[in-house]
């Protein structure tokens, strides 16, 4: 059913299908992954070299063909990215060049506001879009898919963030698709990851899951054991001695088992930051420092 509400008209016709590229040999979890994607915000979770932006381009490609004037935005968190990544979703689907564009900072304003309201594909920054978004020189309402890559880095105030809560505070009628090879160290980043960019559905694949298995290559992994120099040791050492105090009053005040920074790990540090108002005798001021020497 088509929402009577949005701000950019869909084609009844072409939205009634989608088109995948047979320029390359369609992946069972790729195509699956599309399919989710083109109907549901969804993020992308996929180890580096495995297509997380072919799927991008062809989610791209379609909302491209449904939203004859919409507009599609491809955020990448730096310029070397950007760029990156306008040769590949180019090199899968093949925007018409005289409908893309690749936004940078360093362009005056106007030539951008000139650039926003004639092209319908852009590739950017995610400064760039907040910048221009809070300075009127992009409508955000003509947007209609949001491509989100590292997305991992959506969190607390990052630009990512600052983009969705804009475009959301001006229309609701977008789709975004976030992409990551690592979403974040632990379940309370990764649900952060979710709740900022309004993400429904969580699409992911491990290299040693059956669909992606046969395309992955073998890794011939080597350990050297070096051992570590006179210098290195003394330095260690004096590191030692300048957290015993701390550690030490942490272990006093029951917050960690240990005051040897050898066997003292971030991650106690942080469970004790997280149970730190159970904890009435530990110092949080102690906990920051422990936290800061031990990284």
């Amino acid at each position: 059913e088509i929402c009577s509400h949005r701000t950019v008209a869909i084609d009844k016709e072409a939205c009634k299908s989608w088109i995948y590229p047979t320029n390359y040999a369609p992946r069972e979890y790729q195509v699956n992954m599309c399919k989710r994607a083109l109907l549901e915000n969804t993020l992308v979770c996929l180890p580096t070299g495995l297509g997380k932006t072919l799927i991008a381009a062809v989610c791209m490609y379609n909302y491209y063909r449904w939203f004859p004037q919409g507009q599609i935005l491809f955020m990448a968190p730096t310029r070397p990215l950007v760029a990156q990544q306008v040769k590949a979703c180019h090199d899968a689907v093949g925007f018409p060049e005289n409908e893309t564009a690749e936004m940078s900072g360093s362009s005056n304003s106007e030539c951008r506001r000139k650039l926003w309201s004639s092209k319908r594909v852009f590739y950017a920054t995610p400064q760039t879009v907040i910048n221009d978004l809070n300075s009127g020189v992009l409508n955000p309402n003509r947007i209609v898919l949001l491509v989100i890559d590292e997305a991992h880095k959506a969190l607390k105030k990052y630009a990512y963030c600052l983009v969705v809560h804009r475009i959301s505070q001006t229309q609701c009628h977008f789709r975004i698709l976030a992409l990551s090879a690592t979403p974040g160290r632990d379940t309370k980043s990764v649900q952060h990851v979710i709740n900022n960019l309004r993400i429904a559905h969580v699409e992911v694949r491990t290299e040693d899951d059956p669909e992606v298995e046969k395309y992955t290559h073998a890794r011939l992994i080597e350990r050297v054991l070096c051992q570590a120099s006179a210098a290195a040791r003394d330095l260690e050492a004096k590191m030692n001695e300048l957290c015993r105090p701390i550690l030490t009053r942490l272990e006093r005040a029951g917050a960690i088992r240990s005051n040897d920074a050898n066997k003292v790990k971030p991650y106690n540090i942080v469970t004790a930051m997280q149970q730190h108002a159970n904890l009435s005798h530990v110092s949080y001021v102690d906990l920051a420092l422990a936290q800061k020497l031990l990284i």
